[in-house]
């Protein structure tokens, strides 16, 4: 069963965001060298147990450098209540660890479903190279205090065509990364409270769908 994305930001008159359940595409209609960044929120909001999803990139990228794509978890945020960015060419950006961005989605997003304790508020998988975003927006230096992890265990790239998938297991608190069916590692710990899935893809498509929960191996 797709995925529904119910909030999209990224389109603008000349590069239109497509979205159909749960594909979404950055068209690259102002050359190679240049392709909207457009982010989708999920409509489904996570608060206990675990939850998978499988993600493949879709449409052909023309972009250069290549195309990106970064599949994770976020608050279930109302965009509009957030100051989003915009650039020279007048389209809305939103970009999560953006510490423009911290005090509209600290202040006018937070619920108590949130959690006092979690510190994890956005969890990114950025498919290129396997590297793990994630950030709180409480956080008063976001600049100085977030982090990237950029070796955790098992850390691998996703090629085009290949299907991945996310685990969220709100029981322990983790998001482990799948690639072809194989569990390569534990991305992050610590998450706690609700979430939503969330995406963000420049330059090409993305296709993600609800998946059977993987058996681990012991």
């Amino acid at each position: 069963m797709k995925l529904q994305f119910h909030q999209v930001v990224g389109k603008s008159e000349v590069h239109e965001a497509e979205y159909d359940g749960g594909e979404v595409y950055s068209n690259c209609n102002d050359g190679p060298t240049y392709a909207p960044l457009v982010c989708a929120l999920g409509d489904h909001v996570m608060r206990s147990g675990k939850h998978y999803v499988t993600f493949k990139r879709v449409g052909m990228s023309l972009m250069l450098p290549p195309a990106s794509v970064s599949v994770g978890v976020i608050r279930p945020i109302d965009l509009s209540k957030a100051d989003l960015a915009v650039g020279e060419t007048e389209e809305e950006k939103f970009l999560p660890w953006d510490e423009k961005h911290y005090p509209s989605l600290a202040d006018n997003n937070w619920t108590e479903g949130w959690g006092e304790d979690g510190k994890v508020d956005y969890c990114l998988y950025q498919t290129n190279g396997g590297l793990c975003f994630y950030g709180y927006w409480k956080n008063p230096s976001p600049a100085e205090d977030d982090e990237t992890l950029k070796d955790w265990p098992g850390k691998d790239h996703i090629s085009y065509g290949e299907e991945c998938g996310l685990l969220l297991d709100l029981d322990e608190g983790t998001l482990a990364v799948y690639k072809a069916g194989k569990r390569l590692g534990i991305m992050k710990e610590g998450l706690t409270g609700e979430y939503s899935w969330f995406v963000m893809v420049e330059g090409t498509g993305l296709r993600m769908e609800r998946g059977d929960v993987p058996v681990v191996e012991a």
